[in-house]
């Protein structure tokens, strides 16, 4: 058997494994003591909330409650002038206040919670104008101690909106996003807008419009049971969007031509009329143009 002392090189190589080793385990020692406290720490933290916060609404029965509604617009991709629509990138943040989840009702604060939308009571909305599209966040919400809680949501999709093409090329278009509440608690609510949270990028990705952030307009949407005939107003809000067409597009490569090929047809009438052939083959040459 061979004797390890008389092999130095052998010996070298096991000490100096044996000290990378122990070097290893001094490193990785503090971070599994600080993984432990994480884990304690989200053991203990109750998250937790009372089941009459999913289905009743906050507040006193006839005062309403206020949702401040953010809109901010990452970008716009496309204008369809046939279809109406118009492709988008938006995220859209709502906020509201439920003084059941606060530090002072539960005892306890859910600032480092991680809350799914539908375990409490959120104000129900709806895409009026969403054709189709997906939305890309995951339905949680944050809750603050005083019991304020913000939803945020970003959309990728195609939004009809109602255009007026009388002056053009030379339109000004208003994009509409349209959110509407629904459901039974629709007419105890009312939207206002977020103007911290709302803006938009300078620069889109489309061509040949200049895009621009206008007021968004509050108001009712109007329902008519078709059974009753009941009406009940709904609370509703329309983020809008002013798009005007670039102008130097249509006339240098739309009204420029346009105007040469007809002044190049009427040049038919300053030729003699015993030429025929000339006049047959600029007649020609405009229609092909």
């Amino acid at each position: 058997m061979t004797n390890l002392s008389s092999n130095p090189g052998y010996l070298d190589r096991f000490t100096i494994l044996k000290v990378l080793t122990a070097l290893l385990l001094i490193f990785l020692m503090p971070l599994v003591s600080f993984a432990q406290t994480i884990d304690s720490a989200m053991d203990t933290l109750d998250c937790s909330v009372p089941k009459n916060t999913q289905a009743i609404r906050p507040g006193p029965e006839g005062e309403k409650t206020k949702v401040d509604m953010g809109f901010f617009l990452i970008d716009i991709k496309e204008i369809d002038d046939v279809e109406q629509t118009f492709t988008a990138d938006i995220v859209f943040n709502a906020s509201w206040n439920d003084p059941r989840l606060s530090e002072e009702s539960l005892g306890r604060s859910l600032e480092r919670c991680i809350i799914k939308l539908g375990d409490i009571w959120h104000p129900p909305f709806v895409d009026v104008n969403r054709s189709k599209g997906e939305k890309l966040l995951p339905k949680i919400v944050r809750v603050d101690s005083s019991g304020n809680i913000n939803y945020k949501q970003r959309y990728i999709g195609e939004l009809s909106s109602d255009l007026d093409f009388t002056n053009f090329p030379f339109d000004n278009q208003v994009l509409h996003f349209i959110l509407a509440a629904y459901g039974p608690d629709a007419e105890q609510m009312v939207f206002e807008q977020d103007e911290e949270s709302s803006g938009s990028r300078d620069h889109f990705s489309i061509e040949g419009w200049e895009i621009g952030l206008l007021d968004a307009v509050t108001s009712s949407e109007v329902i008519k049971s078709q059974g009753t005939g009941e009406v009940r107003n709904f609370a509703r809000i329309d983020f809008r969007l002013s798009a005007q067409r670039d102008k130097k597009y249509y006339l240098l490569n739309v009204l420029t031509p346009l105007c040469l090929i007809v002044l190049m047809a009427w040049a038919v009438f300053w030729i003699p009329p015993t030429a025929i052939g000339p006049q047959i083959g600029l007649s020609t040459a405009t229609v092909f143009t």
